[in-house]
């Protein structure tokens, strides 16, 4: 036997400093503390592993079976072996496309399909990284999706969900469509967030919630698959989501699908919070507004109808609804970019109707004295509340003229109905508000009262103050 070399260790510490040589015949020293060494050991890496159910591990063929902890379907390139969930590893489907059936609970990395056609169904999966749809056409997870680190979709091809997926946090669409095949396969309090300009969620004719949607992009798209047998809703209800929600922009375009017997979307906009659409949308279905601020920035030519009530509607672009616009219950229109007295103009092009109990805003304020512009094809009033709210910047001076709504194509437009509330500032230095014009120019103006006028109002508090004193004397 060669000789061998110890170092003393006490309490984890070289206590001598230097190593000592023994001879052949080995003596064991006492030691004060255990030694640990990690060098000497290794763990397992996280590999990337090969769907190869046929067992042949040099040339996996795919193919359907079972993946489960115990069968040794899972190819490195040279040898196969079965799955270790704890490993981390990321999972790849290629040759032959077949049904995968989860045979217990699965945890993964990433997972990429490079053949169309495969589906992973039944029990659970964990999936901590991304998902890769590259096979040219569709991959399907009818598998119930969990775990903390939501779902990122990327490769530019299709991606089916049918199941009712559990998992939190976002969900990322990095690139090519996401199609969901079941009511809320996606999250309740998930935020759908468009990675690239041609990302697209597709909803097949079931109805899917989600916390928020956004996109930065003008190419991403929200569409219908419409081969299903019922016209889908989108709801956005920020209040699903983590802490209460958030507010969200998407600058994409919401629009019908292209085939099927019910390919028209609907949106809704519920819960707390604003949702704006600074993109081109051409939806057909109904938009309703239920909570929350919907702003619209961009463009919405569907001829659906809009309903309004219990939420507000807002926003600088242009809607057109040939249905028109519906506001009830706690209903608000509020001009202007989504937030308190961002001012701006808002078109409507279309009949436009406010019940009571609904109120229209108009915020005026800022450094140039601008304020709130409603632009209509007509309005008929019936006892609504008409808000004009003063952000503190606004220097009112005689002879200003505020022109509330205006005709869409230009000029004054006669309002039908009444106001049963006017809300204006308190005007100082002896300026005073003419309404008179509002029903038949859609305007407010700021005048000094006429001589009659208060001669007229002296008379009538002169005219009191006897009274009252009559009143005093005979009593």
């Amino acid at each position: 036997m060669r000789d061998k070399m110890v170092v003393r260790v006490t309490n984890g510490v070289n206590s001598g400093g230097s190593m000592t040589k023994l001879p052949s015949s080995l003596r064991i020293l006492p030691l004060t503390a255990a030694v640990v060494l990690p060098a000497l050991f290794s763990s397992a890496q996280a590999a990337n592993l090969t769907w190869d159910p046929t067992g042949v591990p040099t040339s996996p063929a795919g193919g359907s079976g079972t993946w489960n902890t115990t069968s040794s379907f899972w190819s490195n390139g040279s040898t196969d072996s079965v799955w270790t969930n704890a490993n981390n590893d990321s999972a790849i489907f290629g040759g032959t496309a077949g049904t995968v059936t989860l045979g217990t609970p699965i945890t993964v990395n990433n997972l990429t399909f490079n053949t169309k056609g495969y589906t992973i169904t039944g029990g659970t999966i964990t999936i901590n990284g991304t998902i890769t749809a590259a096979g040219g056409g569709s991959s399907n997870i009818f598998s119930t999706i969990t775990g903390s680190n939501g779902l990122t979709k990327a490769g530019n091809d299709i991606l089916n969900l049918n199941g009712a997926n559990t998992y939190t946090g976002n969900t990322t669409i990095a690139s090519g469509s996401l199609f969901t095949k079941a009511a809320n396969a996606l999250p309740t309090n998930t935020t759908v967030i468009f990675g690239s300009d041609t990302a697209s969620l597709v909803l097949k004719s079931v109805g899917q919630t989600v916390a928020g949607i956004s996109s930065t992009s003008s190419l991403s798209s929200i569409t219908v698959d419409g081969s299903g047998n019922f016209d889908p809703t989108l709801t956005i209800d920020p209040s699903n989501g983590p802490g209460g929600g958030t507010d969200s922009t998407f600058s994409g375009t919401i629009s019908n699908g292209t085939s099927g017997n019910h390919p028209v979307l609907s949106l809704t906009k519920a819960g707390a919070h604003s949702l704006t659409l600074s993109g081109t949308n051409t939806y057909t279905g109904v938009t309703t507004v239920s909570g929350g601020t919907l702003a619209v920035n961009g463009t919405h030519t569907g001829a659906g109808a809009y309903v309004i009530s219990g939420g507000t509607l807002a926003g600088t672009g242009r809607i057109t609804s040939t249905t028109g616009f519906t506001f009830s219950s706690s209903g608000t229109l509020n001009a202007g970019a989504a937030g308190t007295g961002n001012i701006g103009t808002l078109l409507l092009n279309g009949p436009v109707s406010a019940s009571s109990a609904s109120t229209f805003v108009f915020d005026v304020g800022g450094a140039s004295n601008t304020y709130d512009i409603v632009k209509l094809a007509s309005l008929n009033a019936n006892n609504i509340t008409l808000s004009l709210t003063d952000k503190g910047a606004y220097t009112w001076v005689n002879g200003d003229v505020l022109h509330l709504f205006e005709n869409i194509s230009g000029g004054n437009i006669a309002i039908s109905g009444t106001f049963a509330d006017i809300l204006l500032p308190t005007l100082s230095g002896g300026l005073t508000w003419d309404t008179s014009s509002l029903y038949t120019s859609g305007t407010l103006a700021v005048t000094v009262p006429e001589p009659s006028t208060i001669g007229t109002m002296i008379l009538g508090m002169a005219l009191t103050g006897a009274m009252i004193a009559y009143r005093r004397r005979r009593a």
